[in-house]
């Protein structure tokens, strides 16, 4: 498992800066306090740069082991300054799982710390134990993306049993704490305290980026709108028909639009939902050679019967509201959904994206109202 977890990681940009600060400061730190030379001290500090870097990995494997043991996969694991990111294959669908794989990271790394204390041989294990309790404090810190944040969104999403309300008040709080952080900064530059004064610029601009990301993920504006509202009518969207081969739908439909989940429609009524067929699953059956190219879609599709009997397979009612269409969405990891009538009848289509689109207009059509004001 950690093999096939060390694959998947990927160093972010901010870790590179890191690695120069904590190199400097620590180095720096080094040479005060014994007598070194510059490539002395620099050693010292590169050394504890790469100590930090493999705690990290370790709290971020315990994030990832927690989460698979919830059934989630992690598709990659970003290490960035005093922490990382284990991006999963969908949301988790509730606060208590959220709670449990964010809280497992500082978990792993204060029981590090712990054994590290009843150690404490030396001046060097009683070093290691305090950058372990740094590395829990600073992911720590309730905004996103740390650990801290995704633990403050567990709680209000329990409290408010509401995930886009928790979700809100987190990106607003995350936000307003990056700002202090920035005042902060700037008051220490100010008094010639530069060294801390750089950490807390570095660390201020990293939440406001990484919130600033988060909120574009999330239709914030319109939550409350009914799907029937915002979705793809049938006639405006691509459809495969049944009989069209594996080979055909690789080339004439996934290759040209790139989505990854088409409605699958009859030759002779167009109109008339007969399933949906998958890019990823169409792929699997290839890679395991259960199909071949010259089988067509009705062969791999999900027919609507089997859609109808399972709430969990990518359909919605038109009167769903576009949260419930939204968390449907990241909860299952599906890109789109089919839309359905009172009758069961296929009407359209909803995708992630383009309510993403229509989030962003809305916002800033309020924005220039706003302004005319």
């Amino acid at each position: 498992m950690f093999k096939n977890l060390l694959s998947i990681t990927k160093l972010h940009w901010s870790w590179w800066i890191a690695f120069t600060l904590i190199t400097y400061s620590f180095g720096a730190s080094y040479r005060i306090k014994y007598p070194a030379s510059i490539v002395e001290g620099l050693g010292y500090g590169a050394a504890t740069a790469i100590f930090i870097l493999i705690s990290i990995l370790i709290h971020e494997a315990a994030h990832a082991v927690v989460a698979i043991s919830h059934g989630i996969n992690v598709n990659k694991i970003r290490v960035f300054f005093f922490g990382g990111i284990a991006e999963f294959d969908r949301e988790l669908s509730d606060a208590k799982t959220e709670m449990a794989v964010a809280i497992a990271g500082p978990a792993v790394s204060l029981l590090i710390a712990g054994g590290l204390y009843l150690l404490k041989r030396d001046e060097m294990s009683d070093y290691l134990m305090r950058v372990q309790i740094f590395i829990a404090g600073i992911n720590m810190i309730p905004v996103f993306p740390l650990d801290g944040g995704k633990v403050l969104r567990s709680l209000l999403w329990k409290f408010f049993k509401d995930y886009i309300r928790a979700t809100k008040i987190t990106i607003k709080f995350s936000s307003i704490l990056g700002g202090i952080f920035l005042a902060t900064s700037g008051i220490m530059i100010l008094c010639k305290s530069i060294g801390y004064g750089i950490w807390f610029l570095f660390i201020g601009l990293l939440v406001k980026i990484t919130t600033s990301a988060y909120r574009s993920t999330i239709p914030f504006n319109i939550v409350d709108k009914k799907v029937s509202e915002l979705m793809i009518p049938k006639e405006r969207v691509v459809s495969v028909p049944e009989d069209t081969t594996i080979s055909d739908f690789l080339s004439r439909y996934f290759a040209i639009h790139g989505f990854h989940g088409y409605p699958v429609v009859s030759e002779a009524k167009p109109h008339e939902l007969k399933g949906i067929v998958s890019y990823w699953y169409v792929r699997r059956l290839l890679k395991q050679a259960s199909i071949s190219s010259t089988d067509t879609v009705s062969k791999v599709m999900f027919t609507f019967s089997l859609l109808e009997s399972n709430p969990d397979q990518p359909y919605i009612k038109d009167d769903t509201i576009i949260e419930d269409a939204y968390k449907k969405m990241i909860f299952n990891n599906f890109s789109r959904l089919i839309v359905l009538d009172g009758n069961n009848n296929y009407i359209g289509l909803i995708t992630r994206s383009a309510l993403l689109r229509q989030d962003k207009i809305l916002s800033s059509k309020e924005g220039i109202n706003e302004t005319e004001c």
